[in-house]
């Protein structure tokens, strides 16, 4: 399962299997949003968005005191990814 999962999200982000994909949606202005905002806006658990990140999939700037600062453009993947998942 956590094989598919993983060839299904390079496909997704039209990378190679087993090439580090690079993050191709980057905080890029717009609407600014903190994990909890983000989490209600996509109707994804925060441990789901952290792992995103973790993968490499997402990548918040950070605010001074070390927050995430998600973008429109990450809330725009979690969707995308949302619905790629019910597929």
């Amino acid at each position: 399962v956590a094989l598919i999962f993983f060839y299904f999200f390079h496909i997704f982000l039209d990378c190679a299997p087993g090439i580090q994909c690079t993050v191709l949606f980057r905080n890029t202005g717009g609407m600014s949003m903190t994990i909890l905002e983000i989490e209600r806006k996509a109707g994804l658990e925060r441990t789901n968005i952290r792992f995103y990140e973790r993968e490499g999939l997402l990548n918040p700037t950070r605010r001074e005191n070390g927050y995430r600062d998600y973008s429109d453009a990450d809330l725009e993947l979690l969707l995308k990814i949302k619905l790629k998942k019910k597929i």
